[in-house]
């Protein structure tokens, strides 16, 4: 008996969903151009899914190694996109409870976010009859999908199957041993799995390797300190006990403390603004020409909600000083007033009120009308200038809010235009065109075939 690791069975899924399609077990089709009017419409700076991108669907190479771009397309967020973008809910359902089962086989903690209730230990009664009934519609999909141009499970549903049915097994078993919980993400091979990763992706378009070639790149991986730091959730050990297990002691030993440098993102959105204003702290007198706003600015329905989603978070961070601006969904369930709010919360989010609302989507389109729709007002000490333009108009709101508004605006628009520009754009298609050529070419050379077109041209770089 034993559990399949998760993040190869989520990055199997995405490679069948992704290049054949998969087939529900009513008959329902999906396949990857479901995301298409996602995109259309959720496209501009006011995004709802910050993470869905359009490259997530055109991944190819290496990059099917990593998890990350799994997680995003299989997640909670990107289902109630799909549900309030397309209204297509049998997608919608099919990616919430694939992101929910892997909630469940990847638990690791006692007391788990309030925003992923399912990741708590396996067999707690608070949540055991909600993720029992996850594991049950799992199995059922399972067992009725098929990928398309397939008559028969293939093996990442028969590893699915067999996960589902040993993690059972094993709590019927355990709970009779006056065991509480199970950690699920502690009955996988996520080390073992990691090393295999990073030997297959040294070898670029060529995994399928022979055991002396496996040596090879071991071998340097080693000798460049390219394995990554592993993790310390190790498959059977007390909380209380602090040791690494053998594989990470090796590292330690190998490798000194001072060349490993762990690469950290912004996780919040106030760091973000933090390292922001550090750019725009020169004081510097600026003339603008402030056109009249108009209502909504010619907002669509996405960007519009992602506007109340912004108010709610200015909300919820003035909340202490001001408590008028918003209150927490849970104390109201009117959803039809910020609907993308309501599908996302679980209680906890803050719904801006109609007044704080209105007062945002002024405040928007004065910054529209100043910066112009596609662009960016030339100058220093832009934000401070916004700051007080806001203040001067709004001497009731609070200064904090229009701060916090003044900032995260501006860096909203900065981040669009850098990721817009036509320069990485062309960069990207470019890229894109010869990984495709490096496939084709490799392709050949396996086929021992020359190929039609001259190749003359691709950079190895």
């Amino acid at each position: 008996m034993g559990i399949c690791r998760s993040s190869t069975l989520f990055k199997t899924i995405e490679k069948s969903f992704l290049d054949t399609g998969l087939v529900l077990k009513d008959g329902t089709v999906l396949t990857k151009n479901i995301f298409e009017e996602v995109f259309k419409k959720d496209r501009r700076e006011y995004k709802l899914c910050l993470k869905l991108k359009p490259n997530l669907l055109t991944v190819r190479g290496n990059e099917r190694q990593k998890v990350s771009p799994a997680k995003t397309l299989f997640s909670a967020t990107t289902a109630k996109a799909l549900l309030l973008l397309t209204g297509n809910q049998r997608a919608a359902e099919f990616f919430e409870l694939v992101d929910s089962f892997f909630d469940i086989m990847n638990s690791s903690k006692l007391h788990p976010p309030s925003n992923k209730p399912l990741q708590a230990g396996y067999g707690l009664e608070k949540y055991f009859s909600q993720q029992e009934q996850i594991l049950q519609n799992m199995k059922e999909e399972m067992n009725g999908m098929r990928v398309q141009g397939k008559k028969s499970l293939l093996p990442f549903q028969k590893g699915i199957l067999i996960s589902i049915s040993s993690l059972s097994g094993l709590w019927n078993d355990l709970k009779n041993l006056k065991f509480s919980y199970i950690l699920a993400s502690r009955l996988t091979q996520d080390s073992l799995e990691s090393l295999f990763s990073q030997i297959r992706g040294a070898g670029r378009f060529y995994d399928h390797t022979s055991s002396v070639e496996v040596i090879y790149r071991l071998r340097n991986l080693l000798l460049a300190n390219k394995l990554p730091i592993l993790s310390p959730k190790v498959n059977t050990r007390e909380d209380s006990i602090n040791e690494g297990y053998l594989t990470a002691d090796i590292l330690k030993n190998a490798f000194a403390e001072k060349d490993i440098q762990e690469i950290r993102e912004l996780s919040s959105e106030e760091d973000d603004l933090v390292a922001f204003e550090n750019l725009c702290s020169e004081e510097f007198p600026m003339e603008w020409k402030i056109d009249e706003p108009s209502n909504y600015c010619g907002m669509t329905f996405s960007e519009h909600e992602g506007l109340k989603y912004i108010a709610g978070y200015i909300a919820s961070r003035v909340r202490s000083e001001d408590s008028s601006l918003g209150y927490f969904s849970a104390e109201k369930t009117d959803s039809e007033s910020a609907p993308w709010i309501y599908a996302l919360s679980k209680g906890g989010l803050t719904v801006p009120t109609e007044a704080w609302l209105k007062i945002t989507e002024e405040m928007e389109c004065l910054f529209v009308s100043i910066h112009v729709k596609s662009g960016y007002h030339s100058g220093k000490n832009v934000t401070k200038q916004m700051i007080k333009i806001l203040e001067e108009k709004y001497p009731g709101v609070n200064r904090k809010a229009i701060k916090i508004f003044s900032r995260l605006r501006t860096f909203i628009r900065i981040r669009y235009l850098n990721r817009n520009s036509p320069k990485d754009i062309r960069k990207s298609e470019k890229k894109n065109e010869q990984v495709v050529e490096i496939q084709q070419l490799m392709k050949c050379l396996e086929l021992n075939t020359l190929p039609i077109v001259s190749v003359s041209h691709i950079s190895y770089a």
